[in-house]
Parts: structure tokens; C-alpha cells; sequence
């Protein structure tokens, strides 16, 4: 399959359902009766009967349909939490734990996604081992954990039984139940999805591969990005231990170029897309604040999803009573305020994976040496289902597992070299059912030692958090299992072979990096937490560049005092320090007096000279500056790498951290082109580069750099899984907007430089924002990148993207008489009674003709 056919990612899922062509009467029907009169679960008052209820709850729905539970114990609180996500949710947590578990093929069949197709997306994460790896999580539960799970899954269960979402009646599919493992694949799935150092390590790889270690090491270094960190240096200055180890060097040595045609500005790239998770939060305190007291401000970054990948909740039991937004398919508040303590997180960007090479035993193929000793390879087989029509049929693959993990050249086959070395993936966080037990404790915290207290239970995925207590203080801190690496930095593959280069356990968690205050502020944009080279414990190297870091600290010391509308503010802004720190190379190559550049040209170039780095939908010099830097990065790598090699460089979260180095010198050595006799300097790459980037503007925008608005080329479309079939589109789709932002503003829109025909289309950003004054714990803001329900043709599909676009918030409210007074329908939940049978409410005419055996779906 050519990269073009397999160009896709999940916001454009896009499933073959033969019945929208007019090839399936019955689901044609199917879908036109839910147009026509759906079904979605109604906002009104009400009163259900929910089996394994101990006594009744009382949820509020406020106008926005965001439940605000209050349950008599915690077990029938978890119970309804279950019943309302799946009430809402229930397809997109399904897609969520296919995703995770490698069983995305098994529902629609073969289609694009991400980086490949499904069924490659599926054998690669039956290699991750997720689906495994959750049988023993559910063994690990506690009684106490295992109830509150057995009872969320129970009303996940009891939601579906009721409203059986419309997308398998289309698909004539019955959905398999939730179970306890399902929630152990959701919390590891967000684990993977903020796990992002791999991908730099193998980056690193494939360029000592293909052009040597000593080239490879100058083109993408290992060094800490140098920039604003969260926490100041804590230890006197240390040497970091090897990046590449003495014993690997021999395997890379330098390499002449592949003779291979330079790439045409339409060839086809890899669309990168997938799962990403970044993330801002901050915290200033009282002296900074016009209330008097701290106010705390989060946005977690991840894949635009429709429905959003975060829910809204109000969760309330003795003991408990907490505000804010989770993942569905877990009955807890990650980010959000308890009365007593507010919080936010992001992503540690922590490295907590480690690729290692291994050497296989001339004598036996299918053993790798250990420490000298001979140790067979495990070969799994893993049988991927994919459906054709009402029929599934078995895809098998093979999968090699050594002794530190399995073989990254079984999962993603097409970047590795045959002769290339066996490259193995470590990554097993440990006591994911510890981490659900220390979301579950943050609840109850009431100052924010109470609650770093609880979260550094939190094993994965590696986080930090900012928080706020009544009190006035303010905290940093970092959870998460940081591997202890005695013999290398981490930032390239190990070696197998040798015992003495493996892990040494985990850092103690009582040692991460945390600090209080009752004065200035803390931030974290998955930026360096300290300089590796001056802290005591060693967190990582691979992190997000400091340009979002940087951003937010000036603008909390530079205006202020603050309040909710100047943080919601600093959210929304679209300011590129990238730009400020490029342009002026960019400038000062497209200024040499020995270039001629064409009158269209010379009209972009004065444009381009005038850019005040503002990011904005009408920006001009914004689209003419991504547009140079993406064609600038693609001439100067394509030398280097191998098509595909080269596609997931540029595909790989943070790419752009190296390739901004390289414009800092004018002879880097990634600007000569390997494949000419004469050696290239950064001008003629730049200049080329400016050249096919005005031809490229002209063809796609027309004649007028005046019209070349950010605008145009960066568009937001938050997508149904379904999204893709151009019939039903309109109906399963928000529309296409216009949005600021770009990499690595505040207001984080990430796009991917790889996709050839969309490269600025917006994949990734804040899913949910949220801030809140201690000062007035009743009154918050909160707001989704889309809304609570996930059913196509409610009101509450998508009625909060709106007001996210804008900047605006819905009131997060917090007292529970206010809450009332302000719902828009209160649903009773009472236990069923003994004699009394479970009451279904999907209707009949809805239900369609019998659906596929379930047995073809496990």
C-alpha cells in the first residue's frame, strides 16, 4: 500500500460503511431513521431503576449537560459516574480501548490511520502489550479498588444495555460490554500517548544507520534543550553519563548517500497525526493575584477528538467532593478542585522508555547473547480480526520478544533495515492499579502536601502537577516511575548484551523534584523541570522546547495582578517565540544582494520581513514562516534518511526541537546535500526552500501574498470516527473553522509537518481548559474543546467548541444549591427493587435487524 493510500489519522477515521453508499438497505435505514428521529439520551428529569444501586443518587444536569452526581456512599457514586459516561460516551471509550488493546480492525475493517492503516496500528499495539499487560493490572486491585471498578463497570454496562449508540446500529454490530480490564487499557493508553522519547531515540537510530554516528550525532544531538526550566538548578554542576555507548560505535560507521532522486514538491508524505498529549498548566499566588489568593490554570493537550477525549464531572460522596474533567472510562477528576485544593497537570515528557540493541548468536538465529550467554528469543503470535462485511478474518503476525522487550523491526517493520540490528523496547510502567488508588486519595486532599501526598502513588504515566490549597500555598511537584540508567543518558539505544547498561530500579518517588511557596508562581509546559545536569535526579533530556515555558512566565511577570480573565488570556495566546529566535536567519540569507527574486516573491519577502511573530487567523507572515521552515527541514533531511526514515523524523512530536539548531549555524552539516559533489550552505537551502514555498502559496491560494492569511491553511475540523465519509459528514463533524496558534505558542495547535496535502491542519490542542481563583472555589471556569456527548444530533454534541474557539469559559459551579437551582434536569437513580425487572428505554424501531453474532466481535 502506497504512504499516500495510507495516509490517515483518527480525527479522519474514515470507515467504509457500504450502507452510505447505497450498497446496504438495512443500515441505509438504519441511519436515516436516527437522522430523522434519534435517539440520544434526553436532558430531562427523570427517575431509573439502576440495578446494584444501595441506595438512590441524585444527578443535575446543568445547562450544558455536565453531571454533577451526588451519591450516599462511594460505591454508588462510582456506579453512577459509570452510568453517565457510558450514557454519553459509550462508542468513543470503545474506540478509546481498541485503540489501546490493538482491536480497531475488528469493528471497521481495514482503513487509514495515523501513520499506516489500522490493521498496522493494531499489530503494533499488540506489541506494545496492552492488551496483555491488563489482565494483570485487574490482578492487582485491592478489594476495596476492585468493588469501586466492578461497580463503575456495572454502570458503564447498564448505559449500554439502554442507549444502544447509533454507530453499531449503522454498522449492525453488538458492542461488547465494558469490563475492568477495559479501564486498565484506558489509563495505559494515556500513558503510551504522553510517552514520546522512543520516537526521539529512534530517530537518532536511523540516522546513525544511514549516515554514521559522528554525522548523526551533529545533526540531532543529545544534549538538554537550553532554555527556561520550571525549578532553578539544586545541585552543583555533574556529568551526565554516555548518550551513545563506547561498544555501539563500530556499528555505525559513516555511510556514503543513497543515490535516490531528490524529493518533487508533490510526493507524497507520511500523515504523522495519532494520539498526542502535551500540556500547560501554572499556579500564581497570592501576591501576583488581585483576589488575594492563588489562582490555578491547566489546558491539557491532546488529539481533537469528537466527542473530546476529557469529561466533565461533579462527583460527590462522604468524603468526596470533587470538581472537574477525567478520561472516560475512569471514574476519577485528574485535573479540577476539591473545596480545598485545585490542580492541574501535564505531561512530565518524563523518559521512561529505553530502546536497547540486541546481538543475535551467530550459532543460533533465534537467541541473543546475555551477558555472553546464548537466550532464546519469544516469538508471539498475534492474530489481528478484521472485519469484511459480517465476516472477520485473521491477519497473523509474528512478534519477537527479547530479554528487555519486544522487537520495535516486527512492530514497525518498514523503518528498519533488514540487516539493521534488533532494536527492543522497554517500557512496563508499573502498579497501574497503584495509580488509579492515588487519583482516587487526591480527591480527598486538603492542602497540597495532603495531595502531593497521594499522587506520588501515581506511577504512570510520569506527570507534574501545579496546585493551590486555601491556605495560599502553591506547589510544584512531579509523580511518575523515572528509570535509575547507571551507564547511559537515555537519548539512544543501549546495549542488549550487556546486564551492566539495564535499569536499576526506579528513582524513589520521594525524591522527585517538588517545591511550595506562598509567593510567585510555578509553571510546567513539558519543558525541561530542571536542568539535568544540575538537579539530583535525573528526569529527562527529550522534552518539549521552552518556547511555551518562556511565553508564560513573561506574561505572569510582565501584567498582572491577576484574575481569571487575564490567565484565560495568557491560554489564549498565540505569540511564536520560535519565529523571534528563526527569522532573523531566515531574513538574513533572503537578503543577499546576489539573489533575484521574482515581484511576487519580493512582495512575500517584505511580508515575511514585517511578521510581528503573532500567530493569528489574518497573520500573513505566520503562514509564509511555517511554510519556509517545513520545505527548509525537508530539503535539509531528505539527504539523510531513507523515505520512510526521513517521513518519521518528521512525523515524530519534536523533530523541530533539533532542526531549530540547525539555522543557528550557516554551515551546519545537515545543509550540504550529501548527494552533490559541492558542498551547500544554509542560504542556498534557504533560498531554494523560499523559492518552492511562494510557488507552493500561489498554487494554493492564489496570486496574493496580501491573501495568504494563517487562517486559510490552518483550520481546526474535530471529527466523528465516521467523519471521513463525505455523505455524512456534516451531520457527524463540527465545521471547519479558521484558528490562531501554531507549534509551541501557549495556545498549542499542533499540526504535522509530514502531512503533504494538510501540513498546518490542526490535529492536536487544549481538549479542556480550566481555571480557578481560591478565592471563589464556587465559581470556576471550565470549558471542552467539543462537549459531554459524544451522540451525533444532540445538543450537546459539540455545543461548547464554540465558545472554546473564543476564548470563553461555562461557569464551573461548585455549591450544590447553586448547582441545583441552575440544572436543566435533575435524574434520579434509585436501586431496583427485588421483585422488579430492568426497564429498557432504546426504541424498538431503532433497534434494526438482528445484529452480527457477538462472538464475532471477541
Amino acid at each position: 500500500m502506497s504512504p499516500r493510500a495510507r495516509r490517515g489519522r483518527w480525527t479522519g477515521l474514515s470507515l467504509v460503511l457500504l450502507c452510505l453508499l447505497g450498497q446496504d438497505g438495512c443500515a441505509t435505514s438504519r441511519y436515516l431513521t436516527y437522522r430523522t428521529r434519534p435517539d440520544y439520551p434526553r436532558a430531562g428529569d427523570d427517575s431509573l431503576a439502576i440495578p446494584g444501586l444501595r441506595e438512590t443518587v441524585q444527578a443535575f444536569l446543568d445547562p450544558s449537560g455536565i453531571p454533577h452526581i451526588q451519591a450516599k456512599n462511594e460505591e454508588d457514586l462510582a456506579r453512577a459516574t459509570g452510568f453517565f459516561q457510558g450514557r454519553y460516551r459509550f462508542f468513543a471509550m470503545d474506540m478509546l480501548r481498541r485503540l489501546a488493546r490493538g482491536r480497531v480492525s475488528e469493528l471497521v475493517g481495514e482503513q487509514s490511520l495515523f501513520e499506516g492503516t489500522t490493521v498496522e496500528f493494531d499489530r503494533a499495539m499488540r506489541g506494545w502489550g496492552i492488551d496483555r499487560d491488563v489482565a494483570r493490572d485487574v490482578q492487582e486491585l485491592s478489594p476495596e479498588m476492585r468493588m469501586l471498578l466492578t461497580a463503575f463497570t456495572e454502570g458503564v454496562n447498564e448505559a449500554l444495555r439502554r442507549y444502544r449508540p447509533m454507530e453499531y446500529r449503522v454498522l449492525g454490530v453488538v458492542p461488547d460490554p465494558w469490563t475492568l480490564e477495559d479501564c486498565f487499557a484506558i489509563g495505559r493508553l494515556n500513558a503510551w500517548s504522553v510517552t514520546h522519547n522512543w520516537q526521539q531515540e529512534i530517530s537518532r537510530l536511523l540516522l546513525a544507520w544511514h549516515v554514521g554516528l559522528d554525522r548523526s550525532e551533529a545533526i540531532y544531538g543529545n544534549a538538554p534543550w537550553a532554555g527556561g526550566t520550571t525549578l532553578p538548578p539544586s545541585s552543583p554542576p555533574r556529568e551526565l553519563p554516555p548518550a551513545v555507548a563506547a561498544e555501539l560505535r563500530d556499528l555505525f560507521p559513516a555511510r556514503p548517500p543513497r543515490v535516490a532522486p531528490p524529493r518533487s514538491e508533490e510526493a507524497p508524505l507520511l500523515d504523522p497525526g495519532g494520539l498526542t498529549g502535551a500540556s500547560n498548566s501554572w499556579v500564581v499566588a497570592a501576591d501576583l493575584s488581585a483576589s488575594g489568593r492563588p489562582i490555578q490554570a491547566n489546558d491539557p493537550h491532546l488529539t481533537h477528538m469528537l466527542p473530546s477525549l476529557m469529561f466533565q464531572q461533579h462527583l460527590s460522596a462522604p468524603g468526596i467532593d470533587v470538581i472537574g474533567a477525567g478520561i472516560a472510562g475512569l471514574p476519577f477528576v485528574l485535573a479540577g478542585h476539591n473545596g480545598h485544593v485545585a490542580w492541574g497537570t501535564t505531561s512530565l515528557v518524563g523518559d521512561v522508555v529505553d530502546l536497547f540493541l540486541e546481538r543475535i548468536d551467530p550459532a543460533h538465529p533465534d537467541h541473543v547473547i546475555r551477558d555472553g550467554v546464548p537466550v532464546p528469543l519469544e516469538v508471539r503470535e498475534e492474530v489481528v480480526r478484521v472485519r469484511r462485511g459480517k465476516a472477520l478474518e485473521d491477519r497473523r503476525f509474528r512478534i519477537r520478544v527479547g530479554p528487555h522487550g519486544p522487537l520495535l523491526n516486527d512492530l514497525y517493520p518498514h523503518l528498519f533495515d533488514p540487516e539493521m540490528p534488533l532494536v527492543a523496547l522497554q517500557w512496563d510502567p508499573p502498579g497501574i492499579a497503584d495509580s488509579l488508588e492515588a487519583v482516587r486519595k487526591a480527591a480527598r486532599a486538603t492542602t497540597v502536601g495532603e495531595l502531593r501526598e497521594a499522587l506520588l502513588g501515581m506511577m504512570s504515566p510520569a506527570s507534574a502537577w501545579t496546585a493551590a490549597d486555601d491556605s495560599g500555598t502553591i506547589a510544584f511537584f512531579v509523580t511518575g516511575a523515572i528509570p535509575v540508567r547507571p551507564r547511559h543518558l537515555g537519548t539512544f539505544p543501549a546495549p542488549g548484551w550487556d546486564s551492566s547498561y539495564d535499569w536499576a530500579g526506579i528513582v524513589n518517588p520521594a525524591t522527585l523534584p517538588h517545591a511550595e511557596s506562598r509567593q510567585g508562581f510555578f509553571a510546567h509546559a513539558n519543558n525541561l523541570v530542571a536542568d539535568p545536569r544540575q538537579s539530583p535526579v535525573f528526569l529527562h533530556v527529550d522534552t518539549a522546547p521552552s518556547y511555551r515555558y518562556d511565553r508564560i512566565a513573561e506574561l505572569i511577570r510582565s501584567t498582572g495582578p491577576h484574575t481569571l480573565q487575564s490567565l484565560a488570556d495568557i491560554q489564549m495566546d498565540v505569540r511564536l517565540n520560535r519565529g523571534k529566535r528563526l527569522l532573523p536567519f531566515l531574513i538574513q540569507d533572503l537578503s543577499r544582494r546576489e539573489v533575484r527574486w521574482s515581484p511576487l516573491e519580493r512582495r512575500a519577502l517584505d511580508l515575511l520581513r514585517s511578521w510581528d511573530f503573532e500567530a493569528g487567523t489574518g497573520s500573513v507572515g505566520t503562514t509564509l514562516f511555517f511554510s519556509l521552515y517545513r520545505e527548509a527541514v525537508i530539503l535539509a533531511i531528505q539527504d539523510e534518511l531513507p523515505p520512510e526514515a526521513y517521513r518519521f523524523f518528521l512525523s515524530q512530536r519534536y523533530s523541530t526541537n533539533v532542526a531549530d539548531l540547525w539555522f543557528e549555524r550557516p554551515d551546519h552539516p545537515v545543509w550540504d546535500d550529501r548527494r552533490t559533489p559541492r558542498v551547500e550552505m544554509r542560504r542556498e537551502v534557504i533560498q531554494e526552500a523560499f523559492r518552492r514555498t511562494i510557488r507552493r502559496l500561489q498554487r494554493e491560494l492564489g496570486p496574493n501574498p496580501e491573501e495568504w492569511r494563517w487562517g486559510k491553511v490552518h483550520t481546526l475540523q474535530i471529527r466523528h470516527a465516521f467523519g471521513g465519509q463525505k455523505a455524512i459528514s456534516r451531520f457527524m463533524n463540527l465545521r471547519p473553522s479558521p484558528v490562531g496558534g501554531a507549534l509551541d505558542s501557549v495556545w498549542k495547535s499542533h499540526f504535522d509537518l509530514g502531512n503533504e496535502d494538510h501540513p498546518f491542519a490542526v490535529v492536536a490542542g487544549p481538549s479542556y481548559r480550566q481555571i480557578v481563583d481560591l478565592a471563589d472555589l464556587d465559581h470556576g471556569l471550565w470549558v471542552s474543546d467539543t462537549g459531554i456527548s459524544g451522540w451525533p444530533g444532540s445538543p450537546q454534541y459539540g455545543d461548547q467548541h464554540e465558545a472554546w474557539k473564543r476564548g470563553e469559559f461555562l461557569p464551573m459551579i461548585f455549591r450544590w444549591d447553586e448547582v441545583q437551582s441552575l440544572a436543566r434536569a435533575t435524574i434520579r437513580l434509585r436501586p431496583l427493587e427485588p421483585d422488579e425487572e430492568p426497564e429498557s428505554e432504546t426504541s424498538p424501531e431503532d433497534e434494526g435487524p438482528a445484529p452480527v453474532d457477538q462472538e464475532e466481535t471477541r
